[in-house]
């Protein structure tokens, strides 16, 4: 029984880490073609994503297991991301404004 839980475990991370890439690869491309405002929506998908992977392996393992920091350190890196779409797009705003 404990096996089945750790495949369907591993199953679940896999799949979650293939929606990770994606999101991402899709963040790159509109980064890419300057359309940065469709990311911040993207970007705070990731986060709650993140954050509740992170909770459902603390459950199973503890919050000091090292793929729970590594998703705090994910998380963290999400929120500078998000910070400095925000910024991106506030100051293309100014510069239009003139």
């Amino acid at each position: 029984m404990k096996g089945l839980m750790y495949k369907a475990f591993g199953r679940l991370l896999w799949r979650q880490w293939i929606v990770f890439l994606s999101v991402e690869k899709n963040i790159i491309l509109n980064c890419m073609e300057r359309d940065f405002s469709v990311n911040l929506p993207k970007i705070a998908e990731l986060q709650e994503e993140a954050l509740a992977l992170g909770n459902f392996i603390e459950l199973k393992k503890g919050s000091e297991a090292e793929s729970v920091l590594l998703i705090q350190q994910y998380c963290e890196s999400l929120y500078y991301a998000y910070q400095a779409v925000e910024n991106i797009l506030a100051n293309s705003k100014k510069i239009r404004n003139g």
